[in-house]
């Protein structure tokens, strides 16, 4: 496991059992999630069935703190979408209010090793802060509140071709210079 900023233990998921895990928190956490689109609930063999037959290559990892290395309490999952590559990650509630946000965000940047789109709500507060501090951009927000981000990644100098492809996937014709 990869120690992140001695708070967090990264575990890349790829047995069956990591998946369950995953599934587990994705539940415990999707009332916090807030996402552009309703997330669905799925049984152990939905979630498997999903994440074997995801069209995008994917990367996954679970968290668990330092001080309790047995103990799973978050995940992040980066796929990867042409030329640039979405995140979506949970923290168990219980896990909340620790620092945990960042380091995993820190970490998907890390792993995602290239430009991002996502998109938060204007009714999360706390992750919009988080965004905002860690350098995601945002192109639009739809009449459903959703914030359309852009984050250039920490490693990729093609920023406006990949900002025009990301403002396209959100569905944005853009002649914009990227700033």
């Amino acid at each position: 496991m990869k120690n992140l900023e001695g708070k967090l233990l990264a575990l890349r998921v790829i047995e069956p059992w990591a998946v369950e895990i995953m599934r587990q928190l994705y539940h415990s956490t999707k009332p916090w999630l807030e996402v552009s689109e309703p997330l669905p609930s799925r049984t152990i063999e939905e979630q498997q069935a999903w994440w074997n037959d995801m069209p995008h290559p994917k990367i996954a990892h679970l968290y668990t703190p330092v001080e309790e290395p047995w103990n799973f309490v978050a995940f992040s999952i980066v796929q990867r979408k042409g030329n640039f590559n979405t995140p979506i990650f949970g923290i168990h509630p219980a896990y909340h209010r620790r620092g945990y946000g960042e380091v995993i965000l820190h970490h998907y940047l890390e792993v995602a090793d290239g430009p991002l789109a996502g998109s938060d709500k204007l009714t999360n507060g706390a992750i919009i802060k988080l965004n905002d501090r860690n350098g995601w951009k945002v192109i639009d927000v739809d009449d459903k509140g959703v914030r359309k981000l852009f984050h250039p990644g920490v490693h990729d100098d093609r920023q406006q071709e990949i900002y025009d492809e990301i403002c396209r996937y959100h569905g944005y014709h853009t002649g914009d210079n990227y700033q």
